[in-house]
């Protein structure tokens, strides 16, 4: 075997040592050239030659036993302390190349988990995105809801209204009617009776009043009903108008009508009162009949608003 420099062999004890067997060295100096390959640079050069020539001395039972024999012989001055430090610091090299590879892969797996962090984050944020989304879509929907309620009870208002006004028109047309067909009687007949007798003279040469007609009873005054509520009453020839009050002295209704002598047909209208509408009046017609020798009115009364039909009594009180 060809001898070689001592310090050529002891730059590879970091690698190598003579308690390994042959496969084991050979496969640590392989692994050392795999990691000098990827270097650069002349001391980098250097090394790989080193290394390729020791790989080629190792590769061969007989080559590696001449080159333990002929290390030895030329390594016999070398005192077992430097042996020692040298066996340390391959021994060194090996564990800071483990903790450079233990370091590798904690940065890997740092790396990993930040990856998934980031994922879980993006996740999170597309979901609070989803949720506003949502929560947005929502509140417009119950906006229209709102808007949409607020159109119908404006237009159930109005028709409220025009219902009301239409009702209105009815009853004063009715009134107008009543006050046109109604007969003369009372002191509008009395007055036409007076004026036709003093125009024609009789055959005597005097004057003849016309019989007076029958008078109306006069429904005017007070009358009260058994609930404690209290009717006012104000009778101008047939027409009438009758008020109603609470029994703490507070107006419920108002109406108007005809009374023929016997029976009483009023419209009213009532201050605002709680419907499924909310406060609003409401309106009706009231029938009644004069009883019991003038000092009862009995009957019914119907609201055209909430469709109530009430029994009404009522008894004169002045």
């Amino acid at each position: 075997m060809q001898r070689r420099h001592p310090d050529f062999f002891r730059d590879l004890e970091h690698c190598i040592a003579r308690s390994k067997p042959r496969i084991e060295n050979l496969k640590a100096l392989r692994e050392q050239y795999d990691r000098v390959y990827r270097q650069t640079g002349s001391k980098a050069r250097l090394e790989q030659a080193q290394l390729d020539q020791a790989i080629k001395v190792f590769e061969s039972d007989t080559s590696y036993d001449e080159f333990w024999t002929e290390l030895g012989s030329e390594d016999s001055g070398r005192s077992q302390a430097e042996f020692d430090e040298a066996q340390r610091r391959a021994e060194e090299a090996r564990r800071q190349a483990q903790q450079a590879e233990a370091a590798k892969r904690r940065e890997v797996q740092r790396s990993k988990e930040l990856q998934r962090e980031l994922e879980a984050e993006r996740q999170r944020r597309e979901e609070a995105e989803r949720q506003a989304q949502r929560r947005a879509e929502e509140a417009r929907l119950e906006a229209l809801r709102v808007d949409a309620a607020k159109r119908r009870e404006a237009e159930r208002s109005e028709e409220l209204q025009r219902e009301l006004e239409a009702e209105r028109e009815r009853r004063e047309e009715a009134e107008n009617q009543a006050q046109h067909a109604k007969p003369q009687s009372g002191w509008a007949a009395l007055a036409k009776g007076f004026l036709e007798a003093l125009a024609a003279p009789s055959e005597s040469g005097n004057r003849v009043a016309t019989p007076q007609p029958e008078a109306v009873a006069d429904l005017t005054g007070v009358w009260r009903a058994p609930d404690g509520y209290t009717c006012r009453i104000w009778q101008n020839g047939n027409a009438v108008r009758i008020q109603l009050w609470d029994p703490w002295n507070r107006p419920v209704a108002d109406s108007s009508g005809a009374f023929d002598g016997q029976f009483v047909r009023v419209s009213f209208t009532t201050v605002p009162m709680p419907t499924m509408w909310g406060l609003v009046p409401t309106h009706g017609v009231t029938n009644l009949q004069l009883v019991n020798g003038g000092y009862t009115l009995q009957g019914q009364s119907v609201n055209h608003v909430t469709g109530q039909a009430l029994p009404v009594l009522l008894q004169r009180a002045s």
